[in-house]
């Protein structure tokens, strides 16, 4: 079997391991997605979709990808579903306006393809989410964002071609995952039963 498409399928295979089980856990109130965040995320992929579409000779990493795009609309709709029990601030709607507003500025001024510029909008709207689980570190799951970053190091080895714009953005996916992972694990030494409710 070609390398490229094992680490496609590999990313795939971990990616709808976790997938499924978050949106099991969404119905059982045991996580709540965060549909600013998804829904930004689901724009954001959608673009280095296009990068990968573009700069790849064959569409291997547009596997995993497309896989991804789908349960992020999911997860989008999921926390619109459930937006009650996300306490939604201020600072929430301020992060999104300004996501979506960079995303607005960059295509009118034909930097859509500025990976800089996605990674800075991708910082805004993750922001949200970790304002979330410093609230409540339970209401993420801990194992999904320690999954995802091994899908980013598959779905990287699984870009034949790379660039700048095609794999730059699956590297900070990776160490922003990490970050994630490791922000709810300490968050949780603080508040050791669940309190979301």
């Amino acid at each position: 079997m070609d390398k490229y498409l094992f680490f496609s399928i590999l990313a795939s295979i971990i990616y709808i391991f976790w997938a499924i089980p978050y949106v099991y856990h969404s119905f059982k109130n045991d996580v709540v997605p965060h549909p600013f965040t998804w829904g930004v995320w689901f724009i954001l992929i959608s673009i280095n979709f296009y990068w990968v579409l573009v700069s790849e000779v064959w569409i291997i990493p547009l596997i995993p990808i497309s896989i991804r795009l789908f349960f992020i609309l999911l997860w989008t709709a999921l926390g619109i579903y459930f937006i009650r029990k996300i306490k939604i601030s201020f600072f929430d709607y301020f992060c999104l306006f300004l996501a979506l507003m960079c995303i607005f500025i960059f295509y009118i001024f034909w930097l859509s393809d500025a990976i800089l510029a996605t990674i800075f909008v991708d910082m805004l709207v993750v922001a949200p989410t970790i304002k979330k689980i410093y609230l409540n570190p339970y209401s993420e799951d801990l194992l999904v964002w320690i999954t995802t970053m091994f899908t980013q190091v598959f779905l990287f080895l699984s870009i034949q071609n790379h660039t700048f714009d095609n794999s730059s953005f699956w590297i900070y996916m990776f160490f922003e995952n990490l970050f994630v992972a490791i922000f709810i694990f300490f968050r949780r030494r603080f508040i050791k039963l669940p309190v979301w409710k």
